[in-house]
């Protein structure tokens, strides 16, 4: 048998799933010269991977050249979440809350510091919340401030500073000191109520789904517009949907009792 060393070809595969892989665990950012030191290739190889790379959205870089997963990557993901557990058993209580609220449902997915809707239900009304199926949005705006409540303590500071000079949809400032407030409230009563902070005239309510290692790993998301909500809807609501939400936490492998956010945070 002749030994077949790996060609060109391969050669670059390994290489970018080498780069994927490090950009995985690392969803803050890494700069050129660790991934060459991280990875063990000369920078200038790295550099010409990365742009070409950045070229089809695979990566993106920020303002500090620090590069991350880009948007081709979650597409992708998207195709794959088709197949998982969470879209599957999400569906059916997606169905359950969407009969009794009769707005548009989803489940949204953490993906690195972002979140995706993976799959909702929209309203039957005529007017209603639109269901945006893979598109990202971040974690300190809307209901993804649910998922920001439960990280732990570091991820939480990390994704903090970086939110300076952020505003909602009408143009006011993100304030760290009313944020953190607010998550201390989201994480007493383990929802969110979110009012026209990231599209104007739209409301959003969101309880978190863990996984086994008691990790937020999705949301349940009901939304609809302003002109429906009174006093009384998120009181109505919250009940069941984290019902729903904790059901399918313990469908994943979730036990209270186990390592959680209480336990990161004393």
């Amino acid at each position: 048998m002749v030994d077949q060393k790996p060609g060109p070809q391969l050669d670059a595969v390994k290489r970018i799933s080498e780069v994927f892989d490090y950009l995985m665990e690392h969803p803050e950012g890494v700069s050129i010269s660790e991934l060459s030191r991280v990875l063990g290739y000369h920078k200038s190889v790295v550099h010409r991977l990365l742009k070409s790379l950045e070229a089809h959205s695979y990566v993106k870089t920020d303002e500090t050249h620090h590069y991350q997963l880009g948007t081709r990557v979650l597409q992708l993901g998207l195709v794959a979440l088709q197949r998982l557990d969470l879209r599957r058993l999400a569906r059916p209580r997606l169905e359950r809350i969407w009969s009794f609220t009769h707005e548009s449902v989803m489940v949204t997915l953490k993906v690195g510091d972002s979140r995706v809707h993976i799959d909702g239900i929209e309203s039957p009304q005529a007017v209603k919340r639109g269901v945006e199926i893979g598109k990202e949005a971040p974690f300190y705006l809307g209901v993804g401030k649910v998922f920001l409540a439960f990280l732990p303590e570091q991820d939480q500071e990390r994704i903090l500073a970086s939110i300076d000079g952020v505003v909602k949809v009408d143009g006011s400032p993100v304030s760290v000191d009313v944020l953190k407030a607010e998550l201390q409230l989201i994480r007493q009563r383990g929802y969110t109520l979110s009012v026209s902070e990231r599209r104007a005239g739209v409301f959003g309510i969101a309880a978190p789904v863990f996984n086994d290692l008691g990790s937020p790993v999705a949301l349940l998301v009901i939304g609809g517009p302003t002109s429906r909500l009174d006093k009384w809807l998120p009181g109505k609501f919250s009940p069941m949907l984290l019902r729903e939400a904790e059901s399918l936490s313990y469908d994943l492998g979730y036990n209270s009792s186990y390592a959680s956010f209480e336990n990161s945070h004393g």
